[in-house]
């Protein structure tokens, strides 16, 4: 008997914890912006839903990071793509000028070149993550611009 009334009374206080369970289970990379309620209680439970929201918020800010990282870098490897493309076709057209056709070799090499420099930091940034020690970083002095501005 006392077996039926005690089940029932222990799992009561462990239904807010089931509640953050349920959420917790369905946040993915798909719903980052979905979050925990959390309970007004002032215990442990309060401060741990409080932090589970905090780490997702910060999760919700890298992906965005990286899904502007992505598309960023997408561009940028299409744009030096399409150059080499498009000098590549007039370059098989014929009636072009010699000169037309000099020029050419040159802005595929300094497009190919850009490329390889964008794969070089592409590979950087995937063997170091992206950490500030991994990428260059110099100090400025910004006098001669403020000066320049301000007259």
């Amino acid at each position: 008997m006392f077996l039926l009334v005690a089940t029932p009374l222990a799992r009561r206080p462990l239904k807010p914890l089931d509640q953050m369970t349920d959420t917790a289970s369905t946040i993915s990379v798909g719903n980052l912006s979905s979050r925990l309620d959390v309970p007004q209680t002032g215990d442990a439970l309060e401060r741990l839903s409080r932090t589970l929201n905090e780490m997702f918020d910060r999760l919700y800010v890298s992906v965005r990071r990286i899904d502007q990282f992505s598309a960023d870098a997408s561009h940028e490897f299409r744009t030096p793509q399409s150059v080499i493309r498009t000098t590549a076709e007039l370059a098989l057209k014929h009636g072009r000028t010699e000169a037309e056709y000099a020029h050419d070799p040159g802005q595929i090499k300094a497009e190919a070149e850009r490329l390889t420099d964008l794969i070089e930091v592409m590979l950087t940034l995937a063997r170091e993550g992206v950490n500030t020690s991994a990428v260059a970083q110099h100090q400025l002095d910004l006098t001669h611009l403020i000066r320049d501005i301000y007259g």
